[in-house]
């Protein structure tokens, strides 16, 4: 794992620096590629927005840490839970609209998905393709959950699925944004959530 925690450091508008405890870590995505997702970071509400992560994980496997992870942000939308938690976000469109007509895929900004790596086609929460993410991003992910549930003494133990759970707020382990609103999809079905499961927590892996 690679870890920057130079290139896209964010300033202290974008985040709250008061300490608490740390109980979950939340996973989701960009929304989009080329790490521009800090460019809305650093732009919106005049250089206040606070809708941000502490980590990125981009599609080559690198981890760019923004802020340190011990502060918190307003990631999701229960206000009580923000404090508690530490949110990474993957590099990646999410979902796509097929353009049938020129046989290639839009996301949702309406640029062209240019990646090499295979759309995924399963329906779900109203869409139906989504963008990949990438093998380095899920290695990198499992190593930084490593360094963070052991620093925070966060349970290594994940819920496993990406649709919403009631009473998550009290979890302790790892979730993902989806698992909080039908709202959400991230993350996406092109992540492989069993695959996930039992290499974080050990089970049943083939050596």
């Amino acid at each position: 794992m690679i870890l920057d925690k130079k290139t896209y450091k964010l300033d202290g508008n974008k985040y709250y620096d008061a300490v608490s405890d740390k109980h979950q870590i939340v996973v989701g995505h960009t929304g989009v590629v080329n790490m521009n997702h800090i460019n809305t970071w650093n732009n919106r509400l005049n250089g206040s927005y606070k809708k941000t992560a502490p980590f990125t994980i981009a599609l080559d496997g690198t981890v760019y840490e923004h802020y340190d992870p011990k502060f918190y942000s307003d990631f999701t939308s229960e206000k009580n839970l923000n404090r508690f938690i530490i949110p990474i976000v993957l590099e990646n469109e999410g979902w796509l609209i097929k353009d049938i007509k020129n046989n290639r895929y839009l996301n949702w900004l309406g640029n062209i998905y240019n990646r090499e790596d295979s759309v995924v086609t399963k329906k779900w929460r109203g869409k139906e393709y989504w963008a990949p993410y990438s093998d380095a991003q899920f290695d990198s992910l499992l190593e930084l959950l490593d360094y963070l549930c052991g620093k925070f003494k966060i349970t290594k133990e994940t819920i496993g699925y990406n649709t919403k759970v009631d009473n998550i707020i009290g979890y302790n382990g790892i979730s993902v944004k989806s698992n909080y609103s039908t709202e959400f999809t991230d993350l996406s079905p092109a992540w492989d959530f069993v695959k996930f499961k039992n290499n974080l927590e050990g089970i049943n892996i083939k050596k």
